[in-house]
């Protein structure tokens, strides 16, 4: 897999526009999901979705795959950008905008009753940015902790006890629903 994204890399930096093209219709839906999770705004999120693809493309020739897939390298580039957007401006939007986008998006949320899911969506968007990414790539977007570790630069031992802690915390907000 690493030797495919070393090739594709190497496709974008010689100028193939149609391998980035691919590249970004692989990854385009769920880099949207997750920016939209973080941030709780649904053009905003497309403004980042572009920002991403933008910062992939210009710094294609920093990929090295022999520390990590093509997926994990653009998904740390996904959670810089947003993290640096909620820094610079921390924007608090009515939870009626996610849960909407939940609906359209996720297949999990027909499990839910719809005030639990509100519940849901209330408690990850009282959490911190970051503590939200982590719920995010770990439970929503399904990533392994492997993975969680190399995107937030931390031992995965630290993404474990982190997400365990904010696990309580959601479910002291909303009740034993919650996995």
């Amino acid at each position: 897999m690493r030797l495919l994204d070393k090739i594709t890399a190497k496709k974008i930096r010689d100028g193939d526009i149609q391998t980035f093209e691919s590249l970004v219709n692989k990854y385009k839906n769920k880099i949207f999901n997750y920016c939209i999770r973080v941030t709780n705004n649904y053009h905003l999120a497309e403004e980042l979705t572009q920002e991403v693809f933008i910062k992939t493309y210009q710094n294609i020739h920093s990929y090295n795959s022999q520390k990590a897939s093509l997926a994990t390298w653009i998904y740390t580039i996904t959670h810089n950008t947003c993290i640096n957007s909620m820094r610079d401006s921390y924007r608090e939007i009515p939870s009626n905008e996610l849960a909407a986008s939940s609906e359209l998006n996720s297949t999990e949320d027909e499990y839910f009753a719809r005030e639990e899911l509100q519940k849901l969506i209330e408690a990850i968007q009282s959490l911190t940015p970051e503590d939200r990414s982590l719920v995010i790539f770990k439970d929503y977007l399904g990533f392994k902790y492997n993975e969680v570790s190399k995107i937030f630069n931390m031992p995965v031992g630290t993404v474990k006890s982190r997400l365990y802690g904010i696990r309580l915390k959601i479910r002291s907000t909303i009740g034993d629903f919650y996995d």
